[in-house]
């Protein structure tokens, strides 16, 4: 992808294939061809679920403009300073994406507790750790990171971050989800855009995703009803409070990891044979901030997925 009018139509494709999935699985299980009740369907759905959402479009993306994915996606080998960092950087993002989760949950009614709390309790932590970290971690970055913010390439930074973390919040299909996915989205592509490899958030969304995975499992077993009382009977205020208080203390850490990766990344030598772009093009039109990310496509994308949210909250009536 070269341009902003090629992620947004692979977007509004690819949203429109993930939302209408579920449904064509329904229709499956209505013709009997597979049933969605059944204890290893769901648990085979569940860890593969990611490359059927997303490999399929992804090879189809492929397959009709002839690419190679290694000609889309930056692949630069990470360092091993860079590696340290982008741990260390996606732990300290967690506080941020629970406070904005916490504010969020104020005002929409939380929708991904009871699949979680269900994974909790019948998956192994290995299972888990695959299917809510690997997957995820892989494909998601690849599309989002890779492919679509390829194609805001020319539009800077700040825009080209901004518009693929939004699309990534856009992805969930969730209100819920929605702005701390975007949150922890803009700091993926500051990472990608750096590094210029698709590693980089990979591995911090592995990292996240992860600690999340083993935190829900050992709460889960280890008082799992006592925490959910504890929960629903603190007030909101008290939340707040807490998560807030948090992240002014790990927030400027972040900021400080931050400064000290795009420092290290910042004017080194790029090895081209891993980039989007030729050095003459980079150098000249990467920063040049051009180039229209908001489009039919986009707003298309933007219609459908409010449309979707509306009509899930009015068939979970």
């Amino acid at each position: 992808m070269d341009k902003p009018s090629s992620s947004n139509a692979f977007m509004l494709g690819f949203l429109i294939y993930s939302g209408c999935l579920p449904f064509f699985v329904l229709f499956l299980h209505i013709l009997g061809v597979v049933d969605t009740q059944d204890a290893d369907f769901q648990k085979y759905i569940t860890l593969f679920q990611h490359l059927l959402i997303f490999a399929v479009p992804v090879a189809f993306y492929c397959i009709v403009t002839k690419n190679r994915l290694r000609d889309i996606v930056p692949h630069q080998p990470l360092s091993f300073k860079n590696t340290v960092l982008i741990v260390f950087i996606a732990l300290f993002t967690i506080p941020l994406m629970m406070w904005v989760g916490v504010i969020t949950d104020f005002f929409v009614e939380d929708t991904i507790s009871d699949s979680i709390n269900d994974m909790m309790q019948n998956y192994s932590m290995g299972y888990l750790t695959v299917a809510i970290a690997v997957m995820p971690g892989v494909f998601e970055e690849l599309v989002f990171r890779g492919m679509i913010m390829s194609g805001y390439k020319r539009t800077g930074l700040i825009r080209s971050s901004v518009a693929a973390a939004f699309l990534f919040g856009v992805m969930h299909l969730s209100l819920t989800q929605l702005f701390y996915a975007m949150a922890a989205g803009v700091i993926f592509g500051i990472l990608v855009h750096y590094s210029n490899s698709i590693y980089s958030s990979m591995l911090a969304h592995f990292v996240i995703n992860g600690v999340q995975a083993v935190w829900s499992k050992l709460a889960f077993v280890y008082g799992s009803d006592e925490i959910a009382e504890t929960a629903e009977e603190t007030p909101f205020i008290e939340i707040f409070g807490a998560v807030t208080l948090m992240v002014a203390f790990t927030l400027p850490v972040l900021i400080l990891l931050l400064y000290a990766y795009i420092h290290i990344n910042k004017g080194k030598n790029i090895d081209y044979k891993y980039s989007l772009t030729d050095k003459e093009e980079f150098v000249c039109e990467l920063e040049a901030g051009r180039g229209k990310i908001i489009d039919i496509f986009f707003i298309l994308t933007v219609v459908f997925y409010v449309l979707y949210i509306a009509m899930m909250s009015f068939l979970a009536k």
